[in-house]
């Protein structure tokens, strides 16, 4: 379902394209910080599974959006994770906060 995402919606948009490329520049790092702490670990797994009929809508072609909640659970996860990041994950996930509150805002 994830790749449908990133082959159906992110691969047609700059800043989609953008997300992808910073994920795999940066996932073996998010992968050793979530394997260090497990309670990080279930923060993001718990915010993927609401986040993934998100984004199965969006792949269908509908609004995705999601809530007040989700949108500040994904803040407050992302706020850890960068306090523990190196410089260039720091930057990505500053710039993915902003993106969040613009979107957030702009489905409600």
């Amino acid at each position: 379902m994830l790749r449908a995402y990133r082959d159906t919606v992110l691969a047609h948009s700059a800043t989609g394209v953008l997300y992808t490329q910073l994920y795999y520049r940066f996932a073996r790092e998010v992968n050793e910080l979530l394997a260090a702490d497990h309670e990080l670990r279930a923060q993001a797994t718990a915010i993927l599974a609401q986040l993934i009929p998100v984004a199965a809508a969006a792949t269908e072609g509908k609004t995705p959006a999601y809530d007040d909640a989700l949108a500040q659970d994904m803040l407050t996860f992302l706020g850890k994770l960068q306090r523990r990041a190196s410089i260039g994950l720091k930057i990505a996930i500053f710039k993915a906060r902003i993106d969040i509150v613009r979107k957030h805002l702009s489905l409600s």
